[in-house]
């Protein structure tokens, strides 16, 4: 009876209790009025009173009685405590409590504080990427970190990757810096911006030496978005966009098309091709035979606008033992040309667990599926399919623009019963030339597991495995078109039109080729942190161990003479294309150790070390071992002022598998009979070096962080030096004949080096309900040979040597030729070369232009200079955000612009008619003729190698 009683009383006395307590809720914001998620808020002295803040700010919470006293957290700003009192609804701001120096910042395998950082380091968060869209993650990136380029060379969707470089280029072989989406090597352009957290790049020897072997070339640490303590938030965001061609090159129409292509006849000496009944017809459009008429191509096959839409829904929160986050979105972007089209669709889900106070179990899985869809002859840079005339060089990158411009616009594009005109019709490329697509799919996995070890404060284990999956499957069919081709070969007023096919197919005969790639890679890291702070003393030590390895699979077949093309499967032809079955597999793997060490004194003396060591496949055994050390210092001035120097070697592997051992080949048909029975021989490709060893780059850094008038004005300032050697390049007279070939031997003897400098820039401000923030960058990095091994018997000034990477050689103008006198004591290419045309420089002074003539005449296409500025404005809830950048100091010559001699142009942009192709307005119009002997442009001709 007395269990009962007191059984009894304590259930009244929770239930009094429970009536007692009271509902109340509210919103925290920061200073400038900003909600803040993952405020910490809890009844000040209770365990078991807390919430916190949503991703809006907003927060819910029963507290016991009106006596309560609300407490507020959240790492970086000052703590908070309000009592309840009478009230139910609160709204409370945090003032910031970080200096500029005490931020946060991602580092290589952890976090570390911004003050105590001694590398070069720049970031940007989520707030940042979100704000401009984009169907590309890369593209986005130039001008709003410094020390980054981003250069894009294809607007197609889908193949729009821009190429990035962290402080210019270093060296002859592989420049791409290193991408680690949440600490495993992976590609990050085809991420949905919604996805990520933040992106940070390691610039310099100190922050990127951890990564020993691949670091050389900088780092990029992408960090994709996990869970809080918060209640479920659904969010989702939409975007449709419009894209269009904001300048187009201004060529001529048909009427001006004739006009000057006679005036080029009559330079040339020949017979002029358009007589004045063609171009009434071409003026007016009256031809009776359908042909003429005046055609804008361009105009023709681009589309006014190109829709794109992207959405993207996530969902997040979680408690102090689970939180999630879950994400997934879709693109659908169209090109600018008909028949392209890219779609993309990803899933992201990043789990992390407690499973007791200290382990922590860390799921993460990611997917991705893409979907690239072109017309038969690419939309793009490049399309090795059109090749003319025996397929020189020049001709290799034929697409459906060059085919707009190489078009005579003074011929309609069909003729009234639609058979298409003209040898390179782009109506023919776009939409009968067949398809091309890609399908990619990617499935991302990760897990780690953390544990905090009790007994030991500040000590930190970890381990973590990932294992991605990437399946490629390629599929391009070409289907031949028929066509008929003008005859421009007299002043007759009708004209003669040859049947043909069309360039991309000469054969007529269609062709399917599909190809399948299986990639993977996994990754295992296991370390140890140590972060602990003993009076004036701050230690920190990390221990890691990193194995990763790669494995590719590749096979891909082609076909002819389909008898159906409406199912394109391979087995639908018997007759298999030449040299078109290839497959071949391949395998590579790293080890990687690392020890780190971090001391900091009275929070202003810093130190920083690391070692890694690697060890690579790609070497020979007594060469597989990289040791490459980092050391850096930091001074605090004041909390707001720091100063920073490093010094740290690199180290990059990224050459040819297998240079160490014999390379051999199978021949492609027999070539003996041995019992009776047809053989294929094997034969050298190469011979191997078993002394190959690491490229090595070392990188010197001064820096200082300042901050002024209580953050009115931020600055990051970097100076910095690098020395990459041991870059590998061919060397003649290495290997004696009798090996039986020339072959040159491969050796470790390039020297490149790299200097620049990094500004940046931040003013942050607010007025009554207006906060805003103006932001500038600016980098400068020039390369240039140090050691480089020329070619034989050049003269001094066609050396490398000094010469930056991707400098262009070629002819120097000296004017045009003026006159018959001119052209007669002046050293010429040839004898075919007229008065108007470009005369060059004799550099040699033997009276003659040869190749000894050429000389440095272009710098790198790689920018030396980038920067950006950017603004951000929030009022009253509403946010605006304006984004430029640039580049100069750098020099892009025209694919083709000149052939192997150097002065006889490939390109349609700068050789007028050349193939009757359609030239830009300017160049005619600037060209010389006898009456306009001081034009700034040669003499136009017909001809394809006018010397112009």
């Amino acid at each position: 009876m007395k269990k009962i009683c007191i059984t009894i009383i304590c259930f009244l006395l929770s239930v009094f209790a429970m009536f007692g307590q009271i509902n109340i809720k509210g919103r925290v914001v920061d200073s400038s009025g900003e909600p803040l998620p993952g405020v910490v808020v809890m009844q000040e002295g209770s365990t078991s009173m807390g919430s916190m803040t949503d991703d809006n700010g907003n927060f819910t919470l029963t507290v016991s009685s009106s006596d309560a006293v609300l407490f507020f957290t959240l790492m970086g700003y000052q703590d908070a405590r309000e009592p309840v009192g009478a009230k139910r609804v609160f709204n409370i701001t945090l003032k910031d409590d970080t200096t500029f120096l005490d931020e946060a910042v991602i580092v290589g395998y952890g976090v570390q504080k911004k003050g105590n950082l001694t590398s070069s380091i720049s970031s940007i968060n989520r707030e940042t990427l979100s704000a401009a869209p984009t169907d590309n993650m890369s593209s986005m990136l130039g001008g709003k970190l410094p020390g980054l380029v981003s250069r894009q060379t294809s607007g197609v969707p889908g193949e729009n990757e821009a190429q990035i470089y962290i402080r210019g280029i270093s060296t002859t072989g592989s420049s791409t810096p290193l991408v680690l989406v949440d600490g495993v090597e992976r590609d990050f352009s085809n991420l949905d911006p919604s996805e990520i957290a933040d992106v940070t790049i390691l610039k310099d020897a100190a922050s990127a030496a951890v990564y020993g072997v691949k670091g050389a070339n900088g780092v990029i640490l992408v960090t994709t978005r996990r869970g809080d303590v918060a209640s479920t938030t659904v969010t989702y965001n939409g975007a449709f966009s419009m894209s269009t061609n904001a300048d187009m090159l201004e060529l001529l129409n048909g009427e001006e098309y004739a006009y000057w292509h006679n005036k080029a006849s009559d330079l040339d000496g020949l017979t002029r091709q358009y007589s004045e009944k063609q171009i009434e017809y071409i003026k007016n459009g009256n031809d009776p035979q359908g042909i003429l008429g005046d055609t804008n191509y361009l105009d023709l096959i681009f589309k006014k606008v190109a829709i794109g839409q992207n959405h993207n829904v996530s969902v997040s929160g979680g408690n102090k033992n689970v939180r999630y986050y879950v994400g997934g979105s879709f693109l659908d972007q169209d090109g600018i040309i008909e028949n392209v089209w890219f779609k993309r669709y990803n899933l992201r889900s990043n789990i992390d667990i407690n499973l007791t106070d200290d382990i922590t179990l860390k799921l993460d899985v990611s997917g991705r599926i893409e979907d690239r869809h072109q017309s038969g002859v690419s939309a793009g840079a490049s399309d090795p399919t059109a090749s003319l005339d025996n397929g020189g060089a020049e001709y290799g990158y034929k697409n459906i623009v060059f085919y707009a411009i190489t078009a005579r616009p003074t011929t309609r594009p069909t003729l009234p019963d639609g058979t298409y005109i003209g040898y390179q019709n782009p109506l023919i490329a776009r939409d009968a030339s067949g398809f091309q697509s890609k399908n990619r799919s990617f499935v991302q996995t990760g897990v780690s597991l953390e544990y905090r070890v009790p007994f030991v404060k500040g000590l930190l284990a970890k381990v973590m495995g990932s294992y991605d999956f990437q399946n490629t499957l390629n599929k391009k069919l070409l289907l031949p078109c028929s066509q008929v081709t003008p005859q421009y070969t007299s002043l007759s007023d009708e004209l003669t039109l040859t049947p043909g096919n069309s360039p991309h197919l000469p054969t007529g005969v269609n062709q399917l080729t599909e190809s399948h790639q299986l990639f993977s890679r996994y990754t295992f890291t296991a370390q140890l942190n140590y972060q602990n702070t003993f009076d004036l003393h701050e230690v920190g030590a990390d221990l890691v161990w990193e194995q990763s390895g790669t494995a590719l699979r590749y096979f891909a077949a082609g076909k002819q003479n389909f008898a159906i093309t409406e199912i394109p499967d391979l087995n639908f032809s018997t007759d298999i294309l030449p040299n078109s079955v290839v497959g071949y597999h391949s395998a590579t793997g790293r080890q990687g150790l690392l020890f780190r060490v971090n001391y900091v004194y009275d929070s202003k003396y810093i130190v920083s070390a690391s070692l890694r060591n690697d060890w690579s496949a790609k070497f020979a055994k007594d060469h597989r071992l990289g040791v490459f050390p980092a050391v850096s210092l930091g001074y605090r001035l004041t909390p707001d002022i720091k100063l920073r120097a490093s010094w740290g070697v690199l180290g990059n592997d990224s050459i040819s598998d297998f240079l160490y051992v014999q390379g051999v080949t199978l021949s492609s048909k027999p070539t003996a009979v041995i019992g009776g029975k047809p053989v294929q021989s094997i034969s050298t490709t190469s011979v191997p070096n078993k002394d190959i060893t690491w490229e090595t780059t070392t990188t010197y850094n001064l820096g200082a962080d300042f901050r002024f008038w209580d953050g009115l004005l931020s600055a990051e300032v970097d100076a910095f030096y690098k020395l990459t050697d041991n870059i590998l390049q061919s060397q003649a007279g290495e290997n004696p004949p009798s090996i039986g070939s020339n072959f040159a031997a491969i050796v470790n003897s390039g020297v490149v080096d790299v200097r620049g400098f990094e500004i940046s820039l931040k003013h942050e401000n607010k007025i009554g309900d207006l906060a805003y923030t103006i932001g500038a960058n600016t980098s400068f990095a020039r390369n240039r040979y140090i050691s480089i091994n020329d070619s034989d018997n050049i003269p001094s000034y066609q050396s490398k040597l000094g010469q930056s990477l991707g400098a262009v050689l070629g002819y120097v103008s000296d004017g045009l030729y003026r006159d018959e006198e001119d052209l007669a004591s002046s050293p010429k290419t040839s004898n075919s070369v007229k008065v108007g045309d470009i005369k060059y420089k004799d550099l040699n002074g033997d009276g003659r232009i040869t190749s000894e003539d050429r000389t440095w005449i272009a710098r790198s296409p790689i920018p030396e200079v980038m920067f950006g500025f950017d603004f951000n404005f929030k009022w009253r809830g509403l946010d605006a955000v304006l984004f430029f950048q640039g580049a100069t100091n750098t020099e892009i010559m025209l694919s083709g612009t000149y052939s192997a001699l150097g002065y006889s142009d490939g390109t349609y942009y700068t050789q007028a008619f050349k193939w009757g192709s359609n030239p830009p307005k300017y160049l005619v119009e600037g060209s010389w003729t006898p009456d306009h002997t001081d034009a700034i442009y040669p003499r136009l001709s017909t001809q394809s190698s006018p010397n112009n």
